[in-house]
């Protein structure tokens, strides 16, 4: 897919509107941290139970809420944050 991009791009040439400077590394940093989250949670698939794995794998919309908050200054609305307990209380739920 990302052949068919970039070469969509070059054929119509707008490639070179492209920064490298800048692009390079605002794709480079979240391609190599999904990499790293897969891997993890492959490797975690082999030695833990699934079950309890890919719920804990589910909760990705609770860390990106949580970075939100912490490192951007978010504030969490209302839903989010009944999401959030909700969330953490079937976790404590599951691990009983």
């Amino acid at each position: 897919m990302a052949l068919v991009v970039l070469l969509a791009g070059w054929a119509g040439g707008r490639l070179r509107d492209l920064r490298l400077d800048r692009t390079v590394p605002a794709l480079a940093v979240p391609g190599l941290l999904l990499v790293a989250g897969t891997l993890l949670y492959i490797t975690a698939a082999e030695h833990g139970q699934l079950s309890v794995i890919s719920v804990l794998g589910s909760l990705f919309p609770v860390f990106t809420v949580a970075l939100g908050v912490g490192l951007l200054g978010e504030r969490m609305s209302r839903a989010q944050a009944v999401g959030v307990a909700a969330a953490m209380s079937g976790v404590v739920l599951i691990a009983l």
